[in-house]
């Protein structure tokens, strides 16, 4: 048997990295009008950019494959949970760091492209808080607490009053 895996659970790793995402968001924008994006263009492309990144992401038929079984299998007793630190370093790699990497070397080349970046960093925060709203209907509506296993797609639960899921 190997060693236990820690556990993040799935709606406050998307309540910590949808602030993140936004604030990036924010200061993207802002850093690609003052590099010379006119002001309205710089809107425009990071409000369409939002917008369609959020509906790309909600609607991605892949997500039919990560469906949240019925009832996940329970963690395991002895499963710590990470702080939130951790979890905001595992939800932000690849895609939040690497969109803004990729604004932070746009902006002084093209600061309207860097508010594109900036739109796809929105996007992806608005989607990370309709994801949590989603995680916490499903745990309220059985009893559940969900978990998964850092560096796994494998779901585990714990049920929220303290007793065995089963």
């Amino acid at each position: 048997m190997g060693e236990t895996r820690p556990l993040q659970r799935l709606p406050r790793r998307a309540l910590v990295i949808a602030p993140i995402r936004l604030a990036l968001a924010g200061l993207g924008l802002a850093a690609a009008i003052v590099a010379g994006s006119p002001g309205a263009s710089a809107l425009l492309a990071f409000a369409a950019t939002a917008v369609a990144t959020l509906t790309l992401v909600i609607a991605d038929p892949r997500a039919r494959f990560f469906r949240i079984p019925e009832l996940p299998p329970e963690a395991p007793a002895d499963a710590a949970e990470d702080g939130l630190g951790r979890l905001a370093l595992s939800a932000a790699f690849p895609s939040t760091v690497g969109v803004a990497v990729l604004l932070a070397v746009t902006l002084a080349a093209e600061p309207t492209l860097a508010a594109v970046m900036a739109g796809i960093l929105a996007g992806l925060g608005l989607a990370a808080l309709a994801g949590a709203v989603e995680l916490l209907s499903f745990e309220r509506a059985h009893g559940l607490r969900l978990y998964a296993e850092r560096g796994t797609s494998r779901v585990v639960c714990r049920p929220r009053d303290g007793r065995t899921a089963r």
